[in-house]
């Protein structure tokens, strides 16, 4: 059997490699096999060609981090931010009153103004309801007919306001006496909310409830329920939720 001859084995010649846009993972298993090509001995050329050994996963994707810096920084950031806690909110529904007006026409329906004091949360979600009783002026609606609907959160101080519904319209029935009235709310600059908020589909909604009298012929206002809801899940957020998004419109310097 004759011996190969050596001498005319130079240094390996780099074998040229076309980079095609795959993904990281095929391209790093790409650069595994081709530098295994180039740094074989002169015996190894005449055996068979073994499959390269990868490194595991978990080092692939490390790698794969590393060779990315952008991808890299971006992940530790989404990494941090579920491992980092809430901040609590600067604000508390103690700080706050919640305005409903409803308006038929330029005739006013119901004017509600009540504290966070009053109000009752279940199941710690940001949803309210208050029974109107004869405390606060009613008068006639016609669910038939177009409302106003606005609602409006104040802190005590005054300071500032922030709409979260103005909307003109027919409602949308729920059953035989409800009315349902929803807008989407505008992303703030930053806000700190937990992961399942979701400020992309955030509503604020506003259900009216009506009534009738004795005779039927005067329906009135017997309940309003108001709350922040994420219409992608359709789950509404929880109050801390709620209080750090308002919290980014009332408070905007603590930001």
């Amino acid at each position: 059997m004759s011996q190969p001859n050596w001498s005319m084995r130079g240094d390996p010649t780099p074998i040229p490699v076309a980079r095609p846009q795959v993904p990281g993972r095929c391209l790093l298993c790409l650069q595994i096999l081709v530098r295994h090509l180039l740094f074989r001995t002169p015996l190894e050329a005449h055996l068979p060609l073994p499959l390269p050994v990868l490194p595991p996963l978990d080092h692939r994707q490390s790698l794969l981090r590393l060779s990315s810096p952008s991808l890299s920084a971006s992940t530790r950031c989404v990494e941090a931010a579920s491992r980092d806690p809430l901040p609590p909110p600067l604000l508390s529904l103690r700080h706050l009153v919640f305005m409903v007006d409803v308006y038929h026409g330029d005739a006013p329906v119901l004017s509600l103004a009540v504290t966070g004091e009053e109000l009752e949360s279940l199941h710690g979600i940001f949803r309210f309801e208050v029974r109107i009783g004869d405390v606060y002026k009613r008068g006639e609606v016609d669910a038939r007919e177009e409302l106003r609907v606005v609602w409006m959160v104040v802190p005590k101080e005054c300071r500032e306001a922030f709409t979260l519904i103005d909307y003109v319209g027919k409602g949308t029935s729920v059953g035989s006496n409800v009315l349902w009235f929803s807008e989407k709310l505008p992303c703030p600059s930053s806000c700190y909310c937990s992961a399942t908020m979701d400020l992309a589909d955030l509503e604020a909604e506003v259900l009216v409830e009506i009534c009738c009298d004795h005779d039927g012929a005067k329906k009135t206002v017997a309940k309003v329920s108001f709350g922040l809801m994420n219409t992608k899940a359709w789950r509404y957020v929880k109050v801390a939720d709620g209080l750090l998004y308002l919290q980014s419109f009332l408070l905007p310097w603590r930001h």
